[in-house]
């Protein structure tokens, strides 16, 4: 039967035949010398019976036939590998054993390999797993999923450079849109300059041959920032919005963010993004229990507890918990930099759990297990974040706060902690999460920073001696071609001074001095200021600038408070959404407004102004000194209290609401999961059967009725109960419908199992389970085409979850 592609319907996996390096059916037999020429053609004449029973969907007669086979030969390796494949989705460790057996049969054939590796990954031995696609690729170096499959699991293991030699392989056979966006991703992640432009380089490339491909246009524009390539800036940016506000996947949430000062665009890019990587409808592991608790328990959520910013701005707030109220936990996303700041924060936290290498639903559970009453998202949509997990529900309050200047865009957050600078009530239709506000600056700030006393000279600063300094140490990203241009007539209206700026990449320097010199400016102008590894060393530095040139359409944050401190006033540029408005709130917040500018031109006549009249800089600069002792912006004590409270009305809030009866049938369901994976079967199946007697229609009871019966291999009873389940969930629930669809995919019945994921898709589009074994079941059903866009979205999915996307 022809399918759409005009070729022959394909067979299951198991029955496929193996790639040229693997011998044909009944290979690596001949190593037992024992079995007969008779026995031989019998056991693959049983192996073909098995084959076809399974393409019937009668997987008992399938196994029948299969183990028939094997008592004819029983180092038949092609019936060994269907025996696991069987198993794979079921059972991993009975999966490996088969094609354990399999590889010893017939070591000489790479698909064996490959499949034992795979066993592996769904096993966690990730170690043996790479060894085994190792020798898969020994054996066929051009074996394509072995190179895919291999690439990824090197990511997971922290082996970048290794990864990157499999996608080099891959791209080398063809341009591959998945390899390339991964090979970009691993250079984009180096600080070293030849790495950052490879990775704008192979964005490049994949734009040429996918310009739809998910993100892949945002990431190109924003790497090219990161170098300060300003090629096509103008209609690239705005290539990227339209596509944004059109709803269209093409820039993730954070990137949008230096292209654009406007918060409806901000909120449109989220959602996209929300949509692409969160479940509409996860199923939530807090379902409304109350935890008696003398104090409440706050979880900070964060893959930057050390040298980061917002380990820098959280240390002394964590230090400054009441702990007569507050129970203060750490979820750290990241492993341990050993810096000085994690050591203070380890210290500070009553408790600290480093989740690196967790499942997302495991965080989760273990913040349920810790009975989180409030969790706090303190990255968002930055690299390393937990918001995953939160998407489970571990908490009855979960908030966004300070890591992401703007909404996640999905419901599983409740508030976002902000001020009334950088979201007015005005603006708070953009943000899906419940703005609730901090009576001053929404940034926390560490009042306990020392500078350092000497100041260090402008010769050591590699300034000149004489001329005035405009300064602006932002990130290279934050730098636009409109401010820029505002800098340069800055630098041409007041003769001999000097733009103080500070990257690590020399591509950077050459970038931003050729532009200087197209702009009329002599390149030496511009002055780059070298990492000083203290923090105290490096903002005594602030002393030797005159004024501090905020970026737009994103701020410096850190950065701002950083100069203020040190008593350096801050020109800003206020925009219309979060990050565009923080500079702003932060000048408020420490009684200097008047440096907060509403356009370009009113910025460049402030700036001129001060640099033209040292009298009023002098004053301004008199204001800072004063009012860092006396207004709130450096007073992390009074923050703290602010913050306290803030916490105790939303927990106050939720505590208010009632408790329902699916809340006490979700604890009688918790016990029996309890019970069962302690082997206490008959006691799990009791609390169950207890719940469907209150409720003979409950779809969870149902459910969780059928995962009993499925983890013991009574397939049937349990297919008949999802089969309830699923019919009375009203609305659908998408894990039933994926425990339907693996049910029937396990008694054969494919298409009837495709569409049960089709369910589930329909409900999460972008969930990678049933993505992926609906991919498996339409490669199987001869559909080539779909599989193969479906495995493409799978791909990517991987790469956003992973935080490369």
């Amino acid at each position: 039967m022809a399918n759409k592609q005009g070729g022959k319907k394909k067979r299951p996996p198991h029955s496929q035949q193996p790639r040229k390096s693997s011998p044909a059916v009944g290979a690596g037999q001949g190593l037992l010398s024992t079995v007969s020429a008779a026995d031989l053609a019998a056991s693959n004449l049983l192996l073909q019976h098995g084959i076809a029973a399974q393409e019937r969907g009668d997987i008992a007669a399938a196994i029948r036939h299969f183990q028939e086979s094997l008592a004819r030969n029983p180092r038949n390796p092609w019936t060994l590998y269907s025996l696991g494949t069987l198993e794979v989705s079921r059972d991993p460790q009975a999966a490996f054993t088969w094609y354990d057996r399999a590889v010893r049969a017939a070591p000489q054939v790479a698909k064996l390999w490959y499949a034992r590796a795979k066993a592996l990954v769904r096993l966690l031995r990730r170690e043996e797993a790479n060894a085994d696609f190792d020798r898969a690729l020994a054996l066929d170096p051009q074996y394509f999923e072995a190179l895919n499959d291999s690439a990824a699991l090197l990511l997971e293991l922290h082996r970048p450079k290794d990864a990157l030699g499999r996608f080099a392989r891959i791209l080398a056979m063809r341009e591959d849109p998945v390899a390339l966006s991964n090979v970009a991703v691993i250079h984009s992640e180096s600080i070293n300059d030849d790495d950052l432009v490879k990775a704008v380089q192979y964005l490049e490339r994949l734009v040429a041959i996918d310009p739809d491909y998910r993100n892949a246009i945002g990431r190109m524009a924003y790497q090219r920032l990161h170098i300060c390539d300003w090629r096509d800036y103008g209609p690239l940016t705005r290539r990227v919005r339209e596509a944004v506000l059109a709803g269209k996947p093409a820039c993730s949430p954070f990137p949008i963010m230096v292209m654009s000062g406007e918060a409806r665009e901000h909120q449109m890019c989220a959602r996209t993004y929300a949509d692409f990587l969160f479940p509409p409808t996860p199923a939530p592991i807090w379902r409304g229990e109350r935890y008696q608790h003398d104090r409440i328990r706050i979880a900070y959520v964060s893959p930057d507890f050390g040298n980061h910013p917002v380990g820098q701005l959280m240390a002394g707030v964590v230090e400054r918990h009441d702990r007569s109220r507050f129970e203060v936990i750490a979820i750290s996303m990241f492993d341990n930099d050993k810096s000085e700041r994690r050591a203070r924060l380890v210290k500070a936290f009553d408790q600290f759990h480093n989740v690196q290498k967790l499942e997302m639903r495991d965080i989760a559970m273990k913040m349920r297990e810790l009975e989180v009453d409030i969790a706090v998202d303190l990255a968002g949509y930055t690299r390393g974040t937990g918001s995953p997990a939160l998407a489970h529900r571990p908490a009855p309050v979960q908030v966004n706060f300070l890591g992401y200047p703007g909404t996640i865009g999905v419901r599983f957050l409740d508030y976002l902690i902000a001020d009334r600078h950088v979201i007015p009530p005005e603006h708070r239709q953009f943000y899906d999460e419940e703005v609730v506000y901090l009576p001053d600056a929404y940034l926390p700030t560490d009042g306990s920073l020392v500078v350092a006393d000497r100041t260090p000279t402008r010769a050591e600063c590699g300034l000149p001696e004489e001329g005035f300094v405009f300064c602006s140490f932002s990130h290279d990203h934050k730098i636009a071609p409109p401010v820029f241009d505002v800098w340069m007539r800055l630098l041409h209206q007041v003769p001999g001074s000097v733009l103080w700026l500070m990257t690590r990449l020399e591509t950077c320097v050459t970038h931003l001095r050729r532009e200087a010199q197209e702009r009329g400016i002599d390149p030496d102008r511009l002055i780059f200021a070298t990492r000083v590894p203290a923090l105290e060393d490096h903002l005594a530095r602030y002393r030797q600038a005159g004024i501090f040139l905020d970026t737009s359409p994103y701020n410096a944050h850190t950065t701002t408070a950083d100069a203020l401190y040190v008593g350096v006033p801050v020109l800003t540029v206020m925009g219309n959404a979060f990050p565009s408005r923080v500079a702003a709130s932060l000048l408020h917040a420490i009684g200097l407004p008047q440096a907060v500018t509403y356009s370009l031109e009113e910025y460049e006549a402030l700036a001129l102004q001060l640099a033209r009249d040292p009298v009023l800089l002098a004053q301004w600069k008199a204001t800072l000194e004063a009012n860092r002792r006396t207004h709130p912006l450096f007073d992390t004590t009074r923050y703290c209290r602010n913050l306290e409270a803030l916490f105790e009305d939303l927990h106050d809030r939720r505590r208010a609401q009632p408790v329902s009866a699916a809340s006490e049938e979700h604890l009688l369901l918790q016990q029996s999961v309890t019970l069962r994976d302690t082997g206490r079967i008959e006691e799990a199946r009791a609390l169950i059967a207890q719940c469907l007697q209150r409720n003979s229609g409950s779809p969870l009871a149902l459910y969780a009725m059928a995962t009993l019966l499925l983890q013991y291999g009574n397939q049937d009873a349990a297919l008949e109960f999802l089969t309830q389940a699923v019919a009375r969930s009203k609305p659908p629930y998408a894990p039933l419908w994926f425990a339907h669809g693996f049910a029937l995919a396990q008694r054969g019945r494919k298409e009837e199992a495709l569409q049960s994921y089709e369910q589930v898709l329909a409900l999460e589009p972008r969930n990678t389970s049933a993505l992926k074994n609906s991919c498996i079941l339409l490669r199987d059903l001869g559909r080539t085409a779909e599989a193969q866009e479906r495995y493409r979205i799978w791909a990517a999915l991987e790469e956003v979850r992973q935080g490369r996307g």
